[in-house]
């Protein structure tokens, strides 16, 4: 983790360094409940932005067992979309995000925790990890099974609405 915030992470099975490999991106929304539509005009922030990198990193613990991170991220947001739907409003509030990070002697996996506080409205808050890697399809969990999603969407020619081009999970 760089004196910023930003989370470069190394793989040791392939030897490679994944730069910037999490990240969070906020958009504006004048979608529904079920579906995300960005406003005509949109502004876009990110924890790669100078202002919304981490605020405070505390080491939490570390020893030969265990290795803790706390990042505290204070995005500077729009507070919610103009009357009218079309923007995002200019004034701004900064919404909390605090990350926990943890490794644990033997395992490979970076165990990640993430606490929001949101306090602004109209908007898509989504967690971006960057690998170097191409693929088909993802493997997610589903109620009471696992699923696979196509990466490649249809064209959506026939849709009443178009495909979005983003496939939520919740769990992994």
């Amino acid at each position: 983790v760089t004196s910023e915030g930003a989370i470069h992470v190394f793989d040791g099975v392939t030897k490679q360094w994944l730069r910037d490999a999490i990240f969070f991106e906020d958009a504006g929304d004048a979608g529904d409940t079920y579906d995300f539509s960005p406003p005509a005009q949109q502004t876009v922030v990110t924890t790669r932005d100078r202002q919304s990198r981490a605020s405070t990193i505390t080491r939490v613990e570390a020893s030969a067992l265990v290795s803790r991170l706390r990042l505290h991220h204070r995005m500077l947001l729009p507070i919610s979309l103009t009357p009218d739907r079309q923007r995002r409003e200019s004034r701004r509030r900064r919404v909390a995000i605090d990350v926990h990070l943890q490794l644990v002697a033997g395992s490979s996996t970076l165990e990640i925790d993430i606490a929001v506080d949101n306090t602004v409205d109209d908007h898509r808050l989504r967690l971006g990890v960057n690998v170097p890697m191409r693929a088909d399809a993802i493997h997610c969990a589903a109620p009471f099974q696992v699923i696979e999603r196509p990466l490649r969407l249809s064209d959506g020619k026939q849709w009443q609405q178009p495909p979005a081009p983003t496939q939520p999970f919740q769990d992994w």
